[in-house]
């Protein structure tokens, strides 16, 4: 309970009847969208009735409530909890509806939740009827905002608001007066915490990052403030509306100011724990703005966040979320004009040669001025070599130092700013140094799987990637102290005179690895080279939807490394595989897991016991079939009959749910495929003349027929009349007794399947849409033809055989 807050008196407390509340919930049923909804308006006055009638009983009524839900449950298909979704209702159905996919999607904590969701409904009502139409609203869409996000600055409330469910043990009633003096104690404890942050003294030599941090945590209970005062300010005016709160006195305020903020901070004489610093981005030291090889100009990138869908009982993982990212922005030869510098829209224009864009093709010339040649990188390589190799032997001198950090970047892809930095290699988590071996690790960062590893099912068993690392270098260079920059500078100058390469730089070190892996490595290519240089995920998504050996991994690193010896004769036999797993995404399935799949949802098909039950179970089978064999993004409404060639075996897909990321391609269809979708047009067909009776539905199979902008795979609507476009979360929902996982697996299955039966890495990309930025497949800058693209049909078809998708007994079984 809250000492400090007053109660407003009970004469105030205000009295009204259920009538009058219901004439309420009428008045907002005045709206169209609201009237076409009738099941929900009188859902709604049940939910007001029952926590009126629970307030005065002094009694938890969500069991009650749950059993409205149950009574007026609305189809899967109906229910669209997503921004635009929601944004076509009126408020109150909005909650509604939220309440209903809580309730549905049994989440955790889903009984709080609907229980408040009520309570503010019913809020909302009182503050209707008292025309305090704003802060009405308030109250509805602070709930339904913390209930639709999952960031902290939004959940965190349902850590506050207590479960009345539990609270009835402790004899603690469900009643007006104790729900307020529950908001009031939230308010006031978040009021406490406010000034000890604004308020307290910050010395001079706190780290930068410390007030930056501290700053986030004022900002979030500045949000959770306002917050918890328009949900209380709300609940207060629907039932004390007469009624004004008590401000403190300057007595009060007075004696809080003398009161201490917190300890001051006491110097120690003991000294700092170490904290590794983290590995910056690759251009870093200091330059002005004139060089154009290492600074680039700042830009907000908000705009680019992703628009992902949300999918019922289903959340993006990451790998989804960076699917839906538009594609990187390009990096300038020269800087852009004044005026457009700092506009990122505008910067999508790129100022530079068209030379520039050709040198940066997948199938590239090397013509980029930014790279060595294949001589250059060898003859960089054994000079560096050579001069480390002195820290074996004589005592380190600067000049060995300093090429013995640039040799380490050289064969790792490290920025040399991390590896100078005093004790980033013995610290360091990127670095792992033992008795006699020493390598270098990360990971990818790949959504981890609900359950554990299973060999029979998952194809990778983790997501880091290990490289073996000269162990004479690294202890040499953990032994002695790291030179300066000036030093580092020096050496440049020096290789570039003495190797006649003018265009050499730190940044060409640091990009070596990367270049030798991707140009000039026998059977490799960038995807190896983005796996092994950690190149940051919107620039390499292709990497989370991989499958790889570690022995592969260290084969493909080793002979890079053999490239680059060339005439040199360094030592490379230190790099051998110790640990032999499987690295990649953590969702492809391996193909005889994915083959018994397909054999029960056949089954599952041919156990239909009614024709709309066997309709919408051959629906989903060639939903799953078009996904497993195009590799699209099972995003909803996917396979617009308009964009279906059945006759020239081509898809053209638009699938990423982010407008600013739109991208057409082109997909080949395979005959099997081709197969399945001409005899389920057929099937369509079929099912109209024996739904003649059906208005609605045998128009929309008529819209299919006349090949209209409508999506080809349909299901039933709740009420059967109708079809709707087929959703992920339907899928999910209607297939998780057989697999119980997002069925965006069927892209990390098709995208593993095609490396493995031997297709480009650039065709895959094509094909997937992981193209590199202006290399679309489209667009007048791609590296790939449409015969190449065309290409691929065979592989795909291979996929159907794998899976006996081509099975000729199956097909003709299909009848309604």
């Amino acid at each position: 309970m809250v000492k400090s807050y007053e109660i407003p008196d009970t004469s105030q407390l205000i009295s009204i009847s259920i009538g009058e509340l219901i004439k309420t919930v009428q008045q907002i049923n005045r709206k169209q969208v609201f009237v076409d909804r009738h099941n929900i308006a009188e859902a709604i006055v049940d939910i007001v009735n029952i926590i009126h009638v629970g307030y005065k009983e002094h009694k938890n009524p969500i069991e009650k409530i749950l059993l409205v839900l149950r009574n007026n449950s609305i189809s899967r298909y109906d229910i669209d909890i997503s921004k635009s979704g929601l944004a076509k209702e009126p408020l109150a159905v909005q909650i509604f509806l939220l309440m209903q996919s809580v309730y549905m999607n049994s989440e955790k904590g889903g009984r709080q939740k609907v229980l408040w969701l009520a309570i503010a409904m019913h809020t909302a009502v009182l503050l209707k009827h008292h025309n305090k139409n704003t802060t009405s609203d308030n109250i509805l869409m602070q709930l339904k905002l913390a209930v639709f996000f999952t960031t902290e600055s939004r959940r965190w409330i349902w850590n506050e608001l207590p479960d009345f469910q539990s609270s009835l043990q402790n004899s603690i009633p469900f009643c007006v007066k104790n729900i307020l003096l529950t908001l009031a104690g939230i308010s006031e404890r978040i009021e406490q915490e406010l000034p000890d942050i604004a308020n307290s003294t910050v010395l001079d030599f706190i780290k930068a990052d410390e007030d930056k941090d501290k700053g986030k945590g004022e900002n979030l209970l500045k949000t959770k403030n306002g917050q918890i005062q328009k949900i209380l300010t709300a609940y207060e005016q629907a039932y004390y509306p007469n009624a004004r709160r008590k401000s403190k006195s300057k007595k009060d305020e007075n004696s809080d100011k003398k009161k201490p903020i917190g300890k001051p901070i006491k110097l120690s004489d003991e000294s700092p724990s170490y904290t590794p610093p983290n590995e910056p981005a690759p251009y870093r030291w200091d330059t002005p703005k004139d060089d154009i090889e290492h600074y680039s100009p700042n830009f907000n990138t908000a705009f680019l966040e992703p628009e992902t869908e949300i999918n019922e009982g289903l959340t993006p993982g990451f790998e989804e979320t960076l699917d839906s990212y538009d594609t990187p922005y390009i990096n300038y030869e020269q800087l852009p004009n004044e005026l457009i510098r700092h506009s990122a829209p505008l910067q999508t224009i790129d100022l530079s040669l068209q030379q520039n864009y050709i040198s940066q093709r997948e199938l590239a010339l090397n013509s980029n001025t930014r790279l060595l040649s294949l001589a250059g990188y060898q003859v960089l390589f054994k000079s560096l070599s050579s001069a480390a190799k002195k820290l074996q032997t004589a005592p380190a001198d600067t000049d060995a130092l300093c090429a013995g950090i640039l040799l380490l970047s050289l064969i790792t892809a490290i920025p040399v700013e991390s590896l100078s930095t005093e004790g980033y290699i013995r610290h360091s988590k990127t670095f792992n140094i033992g008795s006699r071996r020493a390598y270098i690790q990360h990971r990818l960062g790949i959504t981890k799987r609900s359950d554990l590893f299973d060999e029979e099912k998952y194809e990778n068993k983790s997501d880091e990637v290990k490289i073996p690392i000269p162990f004479w270098l690294v202890t040499a260079l953990t032994n002695h102290h790291i030179p300066s920059k000036e030093a580092f500078t020096a050496s440049l100058k020096s290789l570039r005179k003495d190797l006649e390469l003018p265009y050499l730089s730190l940044a060409r070190v640091e990009s070596a690895l990367h270049v030798i892996l991707s140009r000039y490595t026998p059977n490799c290519s960038s995807h190896i080279a983005n796996l092994i240089c950690r190149t940051p995920a919107p620039h390499a998504a292709a990497m989370y939807y991989s499958s790889h050996s570690s022995e592969a991994i260290i084969a493909h690193y080793k002979s890079a490394l053999s490239v680059l010896n060339g005439e040199s004769d360094f030592d490379l036999s230190y790099i051998t595989p110790w640990h032999k797993y499987t690295v990649g995404s953590s969702f492809a399935l391996k193909l005889s897991y994915v083959s018994e799949f397909i054999e029960q949802l056949r089954q599952w098909v041919q156990s239909s016991l009614t024709m709309d039950e066997h309709f919408d179970r051959t629906s989903i089978y060639t939903w799953f079939v078009f996904c497993l064999l195009t590799g699209i993004r099972p995003n909803n409404g996917i396979g617009k009959i308009a964009d279906i060639d059945l006759d020239m075996g081509w898809l053209l897909i638009d699938d990423k749910p982010s407008k600013s990321a739109r991208n057409h391609r082109l997909i080949p269809l395979c005959s099997t495929l081709i197969k399945h979708l001409r005899n389920y047009e057929n099937y369509l067909v079929s099912y109209q003349k024996n739904n003649l009776i059906k208005r609605n539905l045998s128009r929309d199979i008529d819209q299919i027929r006349a090949g209209d902008e409508v999506s080809l795979l349909r299901v039933l609507s709740y009420s059967f009349d109708k079809l709707v476009p087929i959703k992920r979360g339907v899928v999910y929902a209607m297939t998780k007794g057989f697999i119980e996982l997002n069925p965006y697996w069927t892209r990390h299955f098709v995208r593993t399947q095609l490396e493995r039966l031997g297709v480009s890495i650039t065709l895959i990309n094509g094909i997937i849409g992981h193209e590199k930025n202006r290399q679309e497949v489209l667009g007048k800058f791609s590296s790939l033809s449409k015969a190449q693209l065309k290409a691929v049909g065979k592989a795909l078809e291979d996929i159907a055989g794998q899976l006996e998708l081509n099975d000729e007994a199956w097909l003709p079984k299909w009848s309604v």
